[in-house]
């Protein structure tokens, strides 16, 4: 995509290539892209695992769309990132936000490969076959079940790095636990948005070589080498916000460059540490201690929500009252239109909406014992035969 036309004349402005800084034209795209070319020979993929799918006539999600339109200004760049995020979406039936982060960066450099194919008239490598690939290096095989809706695997990797971090960088893990920050909620952005957006080309062309070497291991000793550099800053601030605007090495922050390259620098260091520690035991732990019962507790917390549907006979209106002879949630305007209409009499007992949710279970009991009471299918098929429309 660098390659195009009106590439720069049509990106220049967006928020994603502001981090450029000139590393690009610096470097020449020649050499970038040989070097993004080693990026897939660290995941050792076969053409024979590409699964060639069918689109179909299905739109592709909305947020495909929202998440191309941040990417992307060139409208063809934009399809192209819909097409792949609803490839992804379809063969590995979960997405995520950052997929389209990620892969809008991937995208610009990986494809100049098969830019330059199309340009020589060889072999066009299928859409397919590139999202797989994107797919690949941002996820499956570096951070299994990282980018799923229920991100268990995110999640058990945060709780880990919090139970490390507080080895290596103890004062660090008490401060945030003092101002209520969590672990799942500071390694978003190095995790699940591989830097993207933190750091500058340059440094995020480093992060990139050592995370598809390192994987998940990589992660961990980064966001050590991070914590370890902006030690002194963090500790000196109890305002949550610029907490985690250090965490997330946000520009309002962090005015010196020279940090991004301090922290990789450092995390040779930290990946050495990390050999002091048996990783498996202790992700395991992490999901066996925290992540599966905060599931169980979510999962119990949402069985026990009681939803209420909107009006059973308008279906638009929020209900305001329960019919007990009619056993519906209706809104007042229907009780005082639709009376006669719904089989609805002045003598019924109408209940609110309290009364109604503190005797759930009582009417769901009446209801389940009214089903069994249903009519036999002669009984019915004689009803329908007198139907009047």
């Amino acid at each position: 995509m660098l390659r195009l036309p009106n590439f720069w004349e049509d990106e220049f402005k967006q928020p994603l290539l502001s981090m450029d800084q000139g590393y690009i034209k610096e470097q020449g795209i020649d050499a970038l892209v040989e070097r993004a070319a080693k990026w897939k020979e660290y995941l050792r993929m076969s053409k024979e695992e590409i699964v060639k799918i069918e689109y179909g006539t299905q739109e592709p999600d909305r947020i495909f769309i929202l998440d191309a339109e941040r990417t992307f200004h060139n409208e063809d760049s934009k399809k192209k990132l819909v097409r792949i995020l609803n490839y992804i979406s379809k063969s590995h039936s979960h997405s995520h936000n950052h997929t389209s982060y990620t892969n809008g960066q991937e995208i610009e450099y990986i494809c100049q490969e098969d830019e330059e194919r199309k340009e020589e008239k060889k072999e066009f490598k299928e859409e397919e076959e590139e999202a797989e690939e994107y797919w690949r290096l941002s996820t499956s095989m570096l951070l299994p079940g990282f980018w799923r809706a229920e991100a268990v695997s995110f999640g058990t990797e945060a709780q880990t790095f919090f139970k490390i971090l507080d080895k290596v960088h103890p004062a660090v893990t008490k401060h945030l636990q003092e101002n209520l920050i969590e672990a799942g909620t500071i390694c978003q952005r190095w995790f699940l948005g591989l830097c993207v957006h933190c750091l500058p080309f340059q440094e995020l062309f480093r992060y990139f070589d050592e995370f598809f070497k390192g994987g998940r291991n990589f992660l961990l000793s980064f966001g050590l080498a991070l914590c370890g550099i902006l030690e002194k800053e963090i500790l000196a601030t109890k305002n949550t916000d610029t907490i985690f605007a250090l965490l997330r090495l946000d520009k309002s922050v962090i005015k010196d460059n020279a940090v991004f390259g301090r922290i990789l620098d450092d995390v040779p260091s930290y990946r050495d540490r990390l050999k002091n520690f048996d990783l498996d035991i202790l992700r395991a732990e992490s999901y066996e201690i925290i992540v599966k019962p905060r599931l169980a507790a979510a999962q119990k917390a949402r069985e026990a929500v009681v939803i209420i549907d909107d009006c059973q006979w308008c279906l638009d209106n929020l209900p305001e009252a329960y019919c007990i002879e009619c056993a519906a949630v209706v809104c007042q305007d229907c009780l005082d239109i639709d009376q006669d209409e719904r089989g609805h009499k002045e003598s019924h007992k109408v209940i609110s909406m309290e009364e109604y949710e503190d005797r759930l279970d009582e009417f769901t009991a009446a209801a389940a014992s009214d089903k069994k009471e249903e009519s036999t299918p002669e009984e019915l098929t004689e009803k329908i035969s007198n139907l009047s429309i």
